[in-house]
């Protein structure tokens, strides 16, 4: 038989039960999310360090040498204003063209605003606007369907991670319309080098474009602290770089800084 003393102590220990066990279950739910954060990506390029752009370029035509076999349509995403994502992507283009052959179309979007004598290092090339004209971009595809196509546009247009940007809705547009699509971000490599990512990790962000900016700024923070700072400053023209899958056929590429390479190098 329990005396009053003892049930004083099972009215007491009862909600601090309660407490504990609301706790735990709180933690489970939230190691499950960060979980399901973390596999959304997985990685096919490892933290690595590279002489330049051609040899980072290199990498991943090795890497992904038979997704690129398989492909006659390529998106490349880069950054507004970095130069060193556009030689990357120049390289990249130089790379995939030695595997599939010369693209029969290039078209770049308008709204990257590249100087003539930029444009002119992708060769024939077709301007558009991909985001606001994304419709005739779909005509365009449609019609060139069978031709070898490369857009080059900003990343946020050609991420999968995104939704409702131009290569979402041209992939519902076009059925079976699988592009491989590579996308390029900032690797920051502290918390005060990400101020200077065009894209922040905003959770109030009303745009669309925050899911991205998180992907690429929680992507470098899980591994900057492998970074070797001293080799970087020791050769300040590496680049620092690596490269996940993000969905079927999409990637996401880290750049490092943007001293690494420039167009002009």
């Amino acid at each position: 038989m329990n005396t009053p003393h003892q049930n004083k102590y099972k009215n007491t220990y009862k909600p601090l039960f309660f407490i504990l066990l609301f706790s735990i279950i709180c933690l489970v739910v939230l190691m499950n999310m960060n979980l399901g954060e973390s596999q959304k990506t997985v990685p096919k390029i490892k933290l690595s360090y590279f002489q330049n752009n051609a040899e980072y370029t290199m990498a991943i035509e090795q890497r992904l040498q038979q997704e690129i076999a398989q492909s006659r349509h390529v998106w490349i995403g880069v950054e507004p204003e970095k130069n060193n994502q556009l030689d990357f992507a120049l390289k990249l283009k130089a790379g995939i063209e030695k595997i599939i052959g010369k693209f029969d179309k290039v078209v770049v979007d308008k709204e990257l605003g590249l100087p003539h004598q930029v444009l002119s290092m992708f060769g024939d090339t077709q301007e558009m606007l991909v985001k606001d004209r994304w419709a005739d971009l779909t005509d365009f595809i449609k019609t060139h369907e069978d031709k070898k196509i490369l857009v080059i546009t900003a990343a946020i247009y050609s991420t999968n991670l995104i939704k409702q940007n131009p290569i979402d809705k041209i992939k519902s547009a076009v059925s079976g319309y699988k592009p491989l699509t590579m996308s390029a971000g900032r690797f920051a490599l502290s918390l005060d080098d990400e101020k200077s990512n065009l894209f922040r990790c905003d959770t109030e962000d009303k745009t669309g474009v925050g899911e991205w900016g998180c992907a690429v700024i929680n992507k470098a923070r899980t591994v900057k602290r492998k970074v070797d700072l001293k080799k970087l400053k020791d050769n300040p023209s590496m680049v620092l770089g690596l490269m996940d899958l993000t969905g079927e056929n999409d990637y996401m590429i880290l750049i490092g800084a943007d001293w690494a390479q420039t167009a002009t190098q």
